[in-house]
């Protein structure tokens, strides 16, 4: 199969207040293993990590020489690390320094430390990666660092039940392996989960899916106390893929209309999140204020400090760039 490749555009000239470099040239591209999904980015050791779903790795790209303005190490192939089955979606966990990536075809999750396997320290690259398990056909992930748990999307080879696993990181990490081989606790998702993401601000955990947008209390429902579980918030909007602003406290939700075209969901975090879930449910997709971007929208990315929200979208091959000012 073919290569993949990642695409490296300078986010200062390419943001929703200065678009000028969006289109003025082509950006760089690293190449990495087939089937690039998933990708998170280390700051700390400025290391971004790209799972190959065909090549069972994950490539570990060295941002600090080849990011936005510098080029120069966007020509070398980075290093890569042996993982499960079909890995998908890498999280890290900086308090840690462990990232965590879902293996879809091995149901499981492998731990990585990000101080002995990154871009420009790749000796722990080389050792067989611990997995501890995670459910059938795990498809998702995010962490919250302050209860440390990591919670992982369980499609279940997309058949009900569908679930999210919440795996211990203060037992299970780069360090500390005697929780890894404990089956993790899981509470119940409306939909297969598809996209994760955690407002650390409000502890707030956003469960994107084909269904309703699940909202999770990280206080009552983690890796230890599953007491609050049962007492999520939903928000009728939807959307199948979710990026949270923690500055703005605005949850964005991608989806796709019945003519192809996609658009993005504003949804007001300030009244639908761990503490207060009030606002929830009347933030329906008739009532919610909509960005239309391409075709077949896909992956979201904030950059909080730019005031900018990055589309994908599958169907133009392009990345809708919005400005969330």
């Amino acid at each position: 199969p073919d290569e993949g490749t990642v695409s490296v555009v300078n986010g200062a000239t390419c943001d929703g207040c200065d678009p000028s470099g969006c289109a003025s040239r082509v950006p760089p591209e690293v190449t990495v293993g087939t089937d690039p999904i998933g990708a998170a980015v280390d700051e700390r050791n400025h290391s971004v990590y790209i799972a190959n779903g065909l090549d069972d790795t994950v490539s570990v790209i060295d941002a600090s020489t080849c990011d936005g303005t510098q080029r120069i190490g966007c020509d070398n192939r980075p290093p890569t690390i042996a993982v499960g089955g079909g890995p998908t979606w890498p999280v890290v966990d900086a308090v840690r320094d462990t990232v965590y990536v879902v293996n879809q075809v091995n149901n499981d999750v492998a731990v990585l430390s990000d101080r002995s396997c990154d871009a420009t320290a790749s000796f722990g690259c080389r050792h067989p990666m611990p997995t501890t398990p995670a459910g059938p056909f795990p498809n998702a992930a995010g962490t919250d660092w302050r209860y440390g748990t990591v919670y992982v999307g369980v499609a279940n080879g997309f058949e009900p039940p569908y679930s999210v696993s919440m795996l211990d990181a203060v037992t299970c990490n780069a360090t500390r392996r005697s929780g890894c081989g404990q089956p993790p606790p899981a509470t119940r998702a409306v939909a297969a989960p598809s996209v994760i993401d955690v407002n650390q601000k409000t502890n707030t955990v956003y469960v994107a899916s084909n269904g309703a947008l699940e909202v999770i209390d990280a206080a009552a429902c983690n890796a230890v106390t599953t007491a609050g579980c049962d007492h999520t918030g939903r928000v009728p909007a939807g959307g199948y893929v979710v990026a949270v602003d923690a500055a703005t406290d605005t949850i964005y939700t991608a989806n796709t209309a019945a003519d192809g075209r996609g658009y993005v969901s504003l949804i007001d975090g300030r009244h639908c999140n761990a503490s207060d879930i009030s606002g929830c449910a009347a933030q329906t997709a008739a009532r919610t204020p909509k960005i239309w971007i391409g075709n077949n929208a896909g992956g979201l990315a904030v950059d909080s400090a730019t005031h900018t929200l990055y589309a994908v979208n599958i169907g133009d091959h392009t990345v809708s760039v919005i400005d969330t000012t």
